[in-house]
């Protein structure tokens, strides 16, 4: 007896071997699929980071801060085309606050990615410049981060301006600048340089800039630990 044969006996009357499976649709196999893990996004520190950090709006009229564990120390503006010299003395005036204090030294240059082409030229131009500045102060390129207006402005200025256009934002900027820094003199490519270094003092960025050490060392000094190699001594 073949096999068909001996399968056909063995089913009883009144049995239903129940419906055959039909073909699997698209949308069904779709379901099957495992989806991919969505990313999560990076978590800003609880505290400012023990770093010297340098941040730049980007542009032949470059505004920049310069901070110091969250607190800015300097902070100014000037033409990067006639005076790439003040670009230098930045980047050399931050590295010798990262040996005052003996902390990691990183810069954050504000680029903006679409818009017109001539705003969009001149601000990489103007990279350039800060970015031959930093290499000429001894600083390597993995110190070097980059980041949008809507990255910093929605969690400073708030959600409602994190895509607004410069002309309208620049008024807002320098209230919030003038608030940081506690005086009334800043300039208008400055403000957003004091707004960027209140944003980056606690940013997943710098803490990813400096290092997994130097993280840990800024883990440390917000939890009243002592340094890594040093044991607390009994008073």
């Amino acid at each position: 007896m073949s096999r068909r044969r001996a399968a056909v006996a063995l089913t009883l009357p009144g049995m239903d071997s129940g419906p055959k499976p039909g073909p699997v649709s698209s949308a069904a196999r779709a379901l099957c699929v495992p989806r991919a893990k969505a990313r999560t996004r990076p978590v800003p520190a609880p505290k400012p980071w023990e770093a010297v950090i340098v941040t730049v709006d980007a542009a032949r009229m470059s505004g920049w801060a310069i901070g110091v564990r969250g607190k800015i120390v300097m902070s100014g503006e000037h033409d990067t085309e006639r005076s790439p010299h003040l670009s230098a003395r930045v980047c050399e005036s931050a590295v010798e606050f990262g040996k005052i204090h003996s902390l990691p030294v990183v810069i954050v240059l504000e680029f903006m990615w679409g818009g017109r082409v001539n705003a969009t030229v001149g601000c990489a131009i103007a990279c350039e410049r800060w970015r031959a500045a930093w290499r000429a102060a001894g600083q390597a390129r993995t110190r070097m981060g980059r980041c949008q207006p809507k990255q910093w402005r929605g969690p400073v200025l708030g959600t409602n301006w994190a895509h607004a256009k410069r002309d309208e934002v620049r008024p807002v900027e320098q209230a919030m600048a003038r608030g940081i820094v506690g005086r009334e003199d800043v300039g208008e490519d400055e403000a957003p340089a004091i707004c960027m270094q209140h944003w980056a003092s606690r940013a997943a960025l710098v803490g990813k800039l400096i290092g997994k050490r130097a993280s840990e060392r800024s883990l440390r000094a917000w939890t009243g630990m002592p340094p890594k190699g040093r044991a607390r001594t009994k008073g």
